[in-house]
Protein backbone atom coordinates (compact mmCIF):
# COMPACT_ATOMS: atom_id res chain seq x y z
CA UNK A 1 0.00 0.00 0.00
CA UNK A 2 1.27 3.45 -0.87
CA UNK A 3 1.04 6.21 1.73
CA UNK A 4 1.75 9.75 0.61
CA UNK A 5 2.98 11.81 3.55
CA UNK A 6 1.89 15.39 3.00
CA UNK A 7 1.36 16.53 6.60
CA UNK A 8 3.88 17.41 9.29
CA UNK A 9 2.08 15.23 11.84
CA UNK A 10 1.43 11.51 11.40
CA UNK A 11 -0.40 9.42 13.99
CA UNK A 12 0.06 5.64 13.87
CA UNK A 13 -2.54 3.84 15.94
CA UNK A 14 -3.79 0.36 16.71
CA UNK A 15 -3.68 -2.42 19.32
CA UNK A 16 -0.48 -3.71 20.84
CA UNK A 17 1.85 -5.69 18.58
CA UNK A 18 0.41 -4.57 15.25
CA UNK A 19 3.62 -3.01 13.95
CA UNK A 20 3.13 0.65 14.95
CA UNK A 21 6.67 1.08 16.24
CA UNK A 22 8.10 -0.89 13.32
CA UNK A 23 6.34 1.39 10.85
CA UNK A 24 7.30 4.56 12.74
CA UNK A 25 10.94 3.45 12.79
CA UNK A 26 10.83 2.53 9.09
CA UNK A 27 9.42 5.94 8.14
CA UNK A 28 12.06 7.72 10.24
CA UNK A 29 14.90 5.64 8.76
CA UNK A 30 13.76 6.29 5.18
CA UNK A 31 12.97 9.97 5.76
CA UNK A 32 15.09 12.59 4.03
CA UNK A 33 13.88 15.27 6.44
CA UNK A 34 14.29 15.65 10.21
CA UNK A 35 11.84 13.23 11.79
CA UNK A 36 10.86 12.86 15.44
CA UNK A 37 8.96 9.86 16.82
CA UNK A 38 6.88 10.45 19.95
CA UNK A 39 5.94 7.16 21.57
CA UNK A 40 3.06 6.69 24.02
CA UNK A 41 5.08 3.90 25.68
CA UNK A 42 8.15 6.11 26.13
CA UNK A 43 6.09 8.79 27.88
CA UNK A 44 4.24 6.20 30.00
CA UNK A 45 7.59 4.74 31.09
CA UNK A 46 8.59 7.99 32.84
CA UNK A 47 5.26 8.36 34.66
CA UNK A 48 5.14 7.12 38.27
CA UNK A 49 2.95 4.01 37.93
CA UNK A 50 2.81 3.62 41.74
CA UNK A 51 0.46 6.60 42.05
CA UNK A 52 -3.34 6.19 42.02
CA UNK A 53 -4.78 5.70 38.51
CA UNK A 54 -6.18 9.24 38.25
CA UNK A 55 -2.79 10.77 39.14
CA UNK A 56 -1.07 8.51 36.60
CA UNK A 57 -3.48 9.75 33.89
CA UNK A 58 -2.96 13.38 34.86
CA UNK A 59 0.84 13.05 34.92
CA UNK A 60 0.79 11.27 31.54
CA UNK A 61 -1.38 14.01 30.03
CA UNK A 62 0.90 16.76 31.35
CA UNK A 63 4.02 15.04 30.02
CA UNK A 64 2.34 14.41 26.65
CA UNK A 65 1.24 18.05 26.44
CA UNK A 66 4.75 19.28 27.24
CA UNK A 67 6.29 16.87 24.70
CA UNK A 68 3.88 17.99 21.97
CA UNK A 69 4.48 21.68 22.66
CA UNK A 70 8.25 21.28 22.57
CA UNK A 71 8.12 19.15 19.38
CA UNK A 72 5.89 21.57 17.48
CA UNK A 73 7.82 24.68 18.46
CA UNK A 74 11.06 23.18 17.21
CA UNK A 75 10.88 23.73 13.45
CA UNK A 76 13.84 21.38 13.05
CA UNK A 77 11.19 18.67 13.50
CA UNK A 78 9.89 18.65 9.95
CA UNK A 79 7.95 15.40 10.45
CA UNK A 80 6.50 14.32 13.80
CA UNK A 81 5.22 10.75 14.14
CA UNK A 82 3.02 9.75 17.08
CA UNK A 83 3.18 6.04 17.92
CA UNK A 84 0.09 5.59 20.11
CA UNK A 85 -2.41 2.84 20.97
CA UNK A 86 -5.40 5.13 20.32
CA UNK A 87 -7.77 2.16 20.48
CA UNK A 88 -10.74 4.23 21.62
CA UNK A 89 -12.20 6.98 19.48
CA UNK A 90 -12.24 9.41 22.43
CA UNK A 91 -8.46 8.95 22.94
CA UNK A 92 -7.87 9.97 19.33
CA UNK A 93 -10.20 12.98 19.56
CA UNK A 94 -8.42 14.07 22.76
CA UNK A 95 -5.03 13.84 21.02
CA UNK A 96 -6.32 15.73 17.96
CA UNK A 97 -7.85 18.38 20.23
CA UNK A 98 -4.55 18.75 22.08
CA UNK A 99 -2.68 19.19 18.79
CA UNK A 100 -5.24 21.75 17.56
CA UNK A 101 -4.62 23.94 20.63
CA UNK A 102 -1.15 24.82 19.43
CA UNK A 103 -0.94 27.86 17.15
CA UNK A 104 2.19 26.36 15.62
CA UNK A 105 0.14 23.64 13.90
CA UNK A 106 -3.09 24.24 12.04
CA UNK A 107 -2.75 21.89 9.05
CA UNK A 108 -4.20 18.47 8.38
CA UNK A 109 -2.96 15.35 10.14
CA UNK A 110 -2.34 11.91 8.67
CA UNK A 111 -3.70 8.95 10.65
CA UNK A 112 -2.44 5.45 9.86
CA UNK A 113 -4.65 2.75 11.40
CA UNK A 114 -3.14 -0.70 11.79
CA UNK A 115 -5.57 -3.52 10.93
CA UNK A 116 -3.61 -6.76 10.79
CA UNK A 117 -5.49 -9.97 9.98
CA UNK A 118 -5.82 -12.06 13.16
CA UNK A 119 -3.51 -14.83 11.88
CA UNK A 120 -0.70 -12.36 11.18
CA UNK A 121 -1.33 -10.57 14.48
CA UNK A 122 -1.11 -13.87 16.38
CA UNK A 123 2.22 -14.65 14.69
CA UNK A 124 3.61 -11.27 15.77
CA UNK A 125 2.36 -11.80 19.33
CA UNK A 126 4.16 -15.16 19.57
CA UNK A 127 7.34 -13.64 18.19
CA UNK A 128 7.19 -10.69 20.59
CA UNK A 129 6.49 -12.94 23.59
CA UNK A 130 9.73 -14.80 22.84
CA UNK A 131 11.90 -11.76 22.08
CA UNK A 132 10.66 -8.89 24.27
CA UNK A 133 11.66 -9.18 27.95
CA UNK A 134 9.11 -6.51 28.92
CA UNK A 135 6.21 -8.62 27.62
CA UNK A 136 7.53 -11.65 29.50
CA UNK A 137 7.84 -9.50 32.63
CA UNK A 138 4.33 -8.01 32.53
CA UNK A 139 2.42 -11.15 31.55
CA UNK A 140 2.46 -14.50 33.34
CA UNK A 141 2.31 -16.36 30.05
CA UNK A 142 1.22 -16.21 26.43
CA UNK A 143 -2.46 -16.83 27.25
CA UNK A 144 -2.68 -13.70 29.43
CA UNK A 145 -0.85 -11.62 26.82
CA UNK A 146 -3.08 -12.98 24.05
CA UNK A 147 -6.27 -12.21 26.00
CA UNK A 148 -5.12 -8.64 26.64
CA UNK A 149 -4.29 -7.97 23.00
CA UNK A 150 -7.50 -9.62 21.73
CA UNK A 151 -9.47 -7.43 24.14
CA UNK A 152 -7.72 -4.39 22.64
CA UNK A 153 -8.61 -5.58 19.12
CA UNK A 154 -12.27 -5.99 20.06
CA UNK A 155 -12.34 -2.52 21.58
CA UNK A 156 -10.53 -1.01 18.56
CA UNK A 157 -13.00 -2.62 16.14
CA UNK A 158 -16.07 -1.91 18.34
CA UNK A 159 -18.68 0.85 18.16
CA UNK A 160 -16.58 3.31 20.22
CA UNK A 161 -13.25 2.16 18.79
CA UNK A 162 -11.08 4.24 16.51
CA UNK A 163 -10.63 1.80 13.60
CA UNK A 164 -13.89 2.68 11.83
CA UNK A 165 -14.23 6.21 13.22
CA UNK A 166 -14.02 9.19 10.86
CA UNK A 167 -11.71 11.89 12.17
CA UNK A 168 -12.93 14.78 10.05
CA UNK A 169 -10.33 16.53 7.92
CA UNK A 170 -7.59 14.03 8.73
CA UNK A 171 -6.07 12.00 5.93
CA UNK A 172 -6.67 8.39 6.96
CA UNK A 173 -5.11 5.11 5.85
CA UNK A 174 -5.93 1.58 7.05
CA UNK A 175 -3.13 -0.93 6.54
CA UNK A 176 -2.93 -4.67 7.07
CA UNK A 177 0.85 -5.08 7.12
CA UNK A 178 3.49 -2.45 7.90
CA UNK A 179 5.97 -4.35 5.68
CA UNK A 180 3.74 -3.75 2.65
CA UNK A 181 3.76 0.03 3.04
CA UNK A 182 5.54 2.20 0.50
CA UNK A 183 6.04 5.82 1.60
CA UNK A 184 6.08 8.75 -0.79
CA UNK A 185 6.88 12.28 0.39
CA UNK A 186 4.82 15.38 -0.38
CA UNK A 187 5.28 17.31 2.85
CA UNK A 188 4.59 21.01 2.46
CA UNK A 189 7.65 23.11 1.66
CA UNK A 190 6.88 25.42 4.56
CA UNK A 191 8.26 22.74 6.92
CA UNK A 192 11.50 22.29 5.01
CA UNK A 193 14.57 24.19 6.13
CA UNK A 194 15.12 27.52 4.39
Amino acid sequence: MQIDLETRIVIITGPSTTGKSTLARSIKESSKINTLVISHDDIASIVNQNNPEQLVKEEFYEKLKKTIGKALKDLENELIIFDVPGIKEDYMWALLDLLAKYDEYQDNITIIKMDLPLKKHLKLMKKRMQSDPEVAFYYSGFDEYYETVISQRESYEGFDGSLYADFGKCIEYVIEDPKDVEITWSISKKYKKL
